[in-house]
Parts: C-alpha cells; structure tokens; sequence
C-alpha cells in the first residue's frame, strides 16, 4: 500500500510540507490548498510554488483536488442548493475552471483530478437529478479528450454521499474518464449508518 500525504493537512506552504514528508517516508501526494487558495483557482504565483516545490523534492502528485462542483457555500455558510442561479456557476467551472486544472495538473504529472457531485439539499428525496449526471458527463467528455482522469469523491453533503448513490451516478455518467475516489472518513463524519468499509466500499 502506497501512503499519500494531503499537503495542506500538514500546512499550507508546499515546500514545508514535501520536506516533512519525505522525513517520514512518504512520497507522493495530493494537492488540494496552498497558501490558504484551492488551487488552480488561485493566483498564478501559488500554483508556480506548489510546481517549483514538487520538483526541488521529486515527489509524486497522486492527484489534484480543485473542488470542481463542491457544494458552494454562501456567505452564512449554508450551502447554495441546484437552481437556475447556480447553472451558471456549474457552466463556468466546466469551460474555465476545468481547462486550467488540466494545466495544473500536467505541470505536476498527474492525470487524476478530484471532482465531486454538487450539492444535495438536506430534505432531498427521490432520484438524483439529471443536473448531476450531466455535469460530471460533461466533464468527463473533456476530461478523455485532454488524456485526464476524473475521481469522483464521496462527501456530505453532495449527491455522492453515500457507497450506493456514488455507484449510481459513476454508472449513470458511464465514462471510463470518470471513476470513484472513496474516503470511508467523509461517511463517518456525515453520520450515515453506512459501514464506509463493509458496506459503502463494496458498493462504491
């Protein structure tokens, strides 16, 4: 088993971190925030960093993780559910956002980028809205065209919050550009009854 390190989880400068690391053995990696920015979305500076930082300590980039249709949230902190006001976020991040997470990440020599399921409204009920499933088809038609791998994460408080409804929509999009990324602490943490490794793993 390959042991891989979030760097922000240890602190936000790279270089600190890749050193930390490779003191405990570890070798590759996941970037998701530098510098207090989720990156690519950030200014350039902090990408060129991050890129500067991986070479000077030849470790490996597992994956890249943008935040791509991560349930938004508003300023109060509540999340902004699907509506019409939000198809234009969704439609920004697919043409801008996606394109520079290509960038990114062939800079740090990973095909795979974390995506996610966009929000799920706490009393939803009934199948997952076909908003869901487009975006992430969409995404993955770009994602195969650039050579790119798309690993949708499970999490609260997304359509993908549980073993089963991640397998549901990974099979409903039906991309080999698009594939599961399961962290069995997102179902702990949403307080679902779900066994992460028993029962939500199998399904996922």
């Amino acid at each position: 088993m390959k042991i891989s390190l979030i760097t922000d989880e240890c602190t936000h400068d790279p270089f600190t971190a890749f050193e930390l690391g490779r003191r405990w053995g570890i070798d590759h990696y996941e970037i998701r925030y530098a510098y207090r920015w989720r990156l690519p979305a950030s200014p350039p500076w902090a990408c060129d960093l991050v890129a500067a930082a991986a070479k000077a300590h030849a470790v490996t980039i597992t994956a890249i993780s943008p935040g791509l249709f991560k349930p938004v949230m508003q300023t109060d902190g509540s999340k902004i559910p699907i509506s019409t006001e939000t198809l234009a976020e969704i439609r920004r991040q697919i043409d801008e956002l996606l394109p520079r997470c290509f960038e990114f990440a062939g800079r740090l020599a990973t095909r795979n980028i974390i995506v996610f399921a966009l929000p799920k409204p706490p009393d939803a009920a009934g199948p997952i809205p076909s908003i869901v499933t487009d975006s992430l088809s969409q995404a993955a038609a770009k994602a195969a065209s650039a050579g790119f791998q798309l690993l949708l994460e499970n999490g609260q408080g997304s359509w993908a919050d549980t073993g089963r409804t991640s397998r549901t929509i990974v099979e409903a999009v039906n991309s080999p550009a698009l594939r599961l990324t399961w962290d069995p602490a997102n179902v702990i943490h949403g307080g679902f009854a779900e066994d992460p490794v028993r029962q939500g793993y199998p399904l996922a």
